[in-house]
């Protein structure tokens, strides 16, 4: 009998110890510290972008996608939609026929911040009806768009992209010369999880030849973008994007007005109350106010307009817009050819940072790049194509003064421009030229800051002193 209890005790006492050692345990583990590796922060960033493929109206067009690493380190981390890719140093990889409504772009690395992603869209047949160009873009809460015409002859979409699997809900607001227009059952939009919804703001915002318009997600992210075709009759008179910006600035710039333009038009609206706002011209001879537009005021939710044949200042291949309350600007203008001319917008540039790079879209006959500091900087200016260097330069660029450098030609124009800066306070633009039947077309692109495009990756580990 006692050696029968005796086993009793042993069996409920073997499980006591048991559990008492596996608490035990658990509390000395959560006793020790559990914090968020910082030193990953700095090893590892993602690039995200999304490239949005272009609506087609009045013509077939042939599109390109491109991403560039300016850095010298191979970047084996990089997805584009589906697809794993080897991004190789000082190289570009494109997809040449590009026909996907969307394409995400992401890029993982101590060197994500040296990719940079761009969309490029010319006619199919003949090349006649303009060529189009502008950076992938991250997806955002909000976007501004400025310059809008929705008058006889063009064809403005915008393309709202929703990267996530989650349905989005946008808001959307538009400003006209008569102040807020109201946009009834336009006012929000419903974006489908891992879609893309074009918009056609000729009946959205109907009849109107300057408008701004903003784009809200009210529970997530979207990348958009506003696409215009143009024409006048038969005849073609261009293609752009109009690249968002995430809100007004108080300084910002515009590059890449090319000296045979006309029409050139500067488009203003103040959405967050009464702005003064003054105009400067960047030459080559310095910099100075633009005549007429000293004391510009503009009011609350109204879209202002200036003429640059009017002020004057047509012959400027740089212009900035200074404001004592953020504003948001755009630019357009209709470059000269034998055909008319080419529609252009530009959005406006911000100072790049240390380094930036564009690409070289395929046809380019010719590439200048223009370069601005307001206190003075030391640029490097390089060109590679496909890991080789084909040129370089050192340019000193005095300050408030303009500097124009055409990049020579040392075969065909092709590969990127790497610009880096000496004290992260200049900003620069890149103008490209392309021969067709139709005569010269003209697109262009800013040097953006890498950096507003790149998030840090964050990993929780256990930490045992």
């Amino acid at each position: 009998m006692g050696r029968f209890l005796n086993l009793i005790r042993i069996s409920w006492v073997i499980p006591l110890v048991l559990v008492v050692s596996i608490a035990s345990l658990v509390l000395m583990l959560l006793a020790r510290p559990i914090s968020s590796n910082q030193e990953v922060q700095s090893q590892q960033l993602i690039s995200d972008a999304v490239c949005l493929g272009w609506s087609e109206q009045f013509s077939e067009v042939t599109q390109k996608v491109h991403a560039i690493n300016s850095s010298e380190t191979r970047l084996a981390n990089t997805t584009l939609g589906s697809q794993a890719i080897e991004l190789q140093p000082r190289a570009v990889f494109t997809i040449d026929n590009f026909k996907s409504q969307k394409l995400r772009i992401i890029t993982q690395g101590i060197a994500a911040n040296s990719v940079s992603e761009f969309h490029y869209v010319r006619e199919s047949k003949n090349g006649k009806s303009g060529a189009a160009i502008e950076a992938c873009r991250s997806p955002l809460s909000e976007w501004w768009f400025g310059g809008l015409n929705t008058t006889a002859g063009f064809g403005t979409q915008l393309v709202l992209g929703n990267p996530d699997n989650t349905d989005v809900v946008v808001a959307l607001r538009a400003f006209t010369q008569d102040g807020e227009f109201a946009l009834a059952e336009n006012r929000r939009i419903v974006v489908p999880g891992d879609s893309v919804r074009v918009i056609d703001l000729t009946r959205t915002i109907p009849a109107q030849n300057s408008s701004t318009l903003q784009v809200s997600a009210v529970d997530g992210r979207v990348v958009a973008s506003v696409q215009v075709d143009v024409i006048q009759g038969v005849k073609s008179r261009g293609r752009s994007f109009i690249q968002g910006v995430m809100e007004g600035s108080e300084l910002q710039y515009f590059a890449s007005l090319p000296v045979d333009s006309v029409d050139g038009t500067i488009h203003l609206l103040s959405p967050l109350g009464d702005a003064a706002v003054e105009i400067y011209a960047h030459t080559k001879d310095g910099s100075f106010p633009v005549a007429g537009s000293e004391n510009i005021f503009l009011s609350e939710g109204v879209v202002e307009t200036l003429s640059l044949n009017q002020l004057g200042s047509r012959d400027v291949s740089m212009l900035s817009v200074q404001s004592d309350v953020p504003v948001v600007a755009s630019l357009t203008f209709l470059a000269i050819n034998s055909r008319g001319g080419d529609w252009e917008a530009i959005s406006p540039i911000q100072e790049f940072g240390s380094q930036s790079s564009v690409v070289i879209p395929d046809g380019a006959s010719n590439v200048s790049l223009q370069m601005y500091s307001p206190v003075g900087d030391t640029l490097s200016v390089r060109h590679f194509y496909q890991k080789r260097l084909i040129w370089e330069s050192r340019v000193v660029v005095d300050a408030e003064t303009l500097k124009v450098l055409t990049v020579p030609k040392r075969g065909a124009l092709r590969g990127q421009i790497v610009i880096s800066s000496m004290n992260s306070k200049s900003v620069a633009g890149a103008t490209f030229r392309f021969s067709s039947r139709a005569g010269t077309l003209h697109t262009a692109l800013g040097f953006s800051n890498p950096l507003s495009e790149i998030s840090p990756a964050f990993r929780l580990r256990l930490v045992v002193p």
